[in-house]
């Protein structure tokens, strides 16, 4: 009842409890204790909140002021680094990554500047060595998908978050694809995780609907399963 009722506050109340709420988590994310994991009811509650903040509120927290975006989105690439905490888990960070990523797209479409590196700061403008906060967020899902979660289901929990970003960021995903092609030795495989990961960026679409989301799982699932080969043969 709590969630329906603040969906519907006008946009000034929902920018001042949305401020409130991520001041909040600004300020309980260096406490939270290192093996988070560990403490289930913990974990699942903290970034269950995240995720609800980005799904429900995602127009009023463009105007959050950069600290604060720079702290949630520090929460996502933490939680998206997190092992050992289960599919439930991963689930959850995705469920936020989606709803920001997503935010982003269609603000950016509509002409605004959705998430860009002027309203979320990184150390330097630099986020793990990406230009971006998103294409940071979108090398480490890849990541988590190829190199740490290897059952189909984390495939399909991370397509409606790697969709959007993969969309804001194509570049990124040629990154990544240059640096996991060139750990790989045999030249057959390093020719078909070439050609799977393309296929992720290619003919991306212009608007995310039901087709789109289709497609791109199905690239999606070919990719993990080409690249999981060769990174099990490195």
């Amino acid at each position: 009842m709590a969630r329906s009722g603040s969906a519907e506050a006008g946009p000034a109340a929902e920018t001042e409890l949305v401020q409130v709420v991520a001041e909040g988590l600004g300020t309980i994310m260096p406490l939270l204790p290192p093996d988070l994991p560990a403490h289930p009811k913990l974990c699942h509650s903290f970034f269950d909140t995240v995720a609800f903040m980005h799904e429900t509120f995602p127009g009023a927290m463009a105007s959050l002021p950069p600290h604060v975006w720079g702290a949630l989105v520090g929460t996502l690439f933490q939680g998206l680094g997190m092992a050992g905490g289960g599919l439930a888990l991963t689930q959850v960070v995705l469920d936020g990554l989606a709803a920001l990523a997503t935010f982003h797209v269609k603000d950016a479409l509509a002409g605004g500047k959705g998430v860009t590196d002027s309203n979320v700061p990184g150390p330097g403008r630099e986020w793990a060595g990406c230009h971006s906060p998103l294409a940071a967020l979108l090398v480490r899902a890849l990541q988590r998908v190829v190199f740490e979660e290897r059952g189909a289901d984390v495939v399909a929990a991370a397509a409606p978050a790697l969709l959007p970003l993969v969309m804001a960021e194509p570049e990124a995903v040629r990154a990544f694809r240059a640096d996991l092609v060139h750990g790989i030795e045999d030249p057959q495989q390093q020719r078909l995780v070439s050609v799977a990961c393309e296929s992720l960026v290619a003919d991306l679409p212009q608007a995310l609907n039901p087709r789109a989301k289709a497609r791109f799982l199905s690239q999606l699932e070919s990719f993990a399963e080409v690249a999981r080969a060769a990174a099990r043969r490195k």
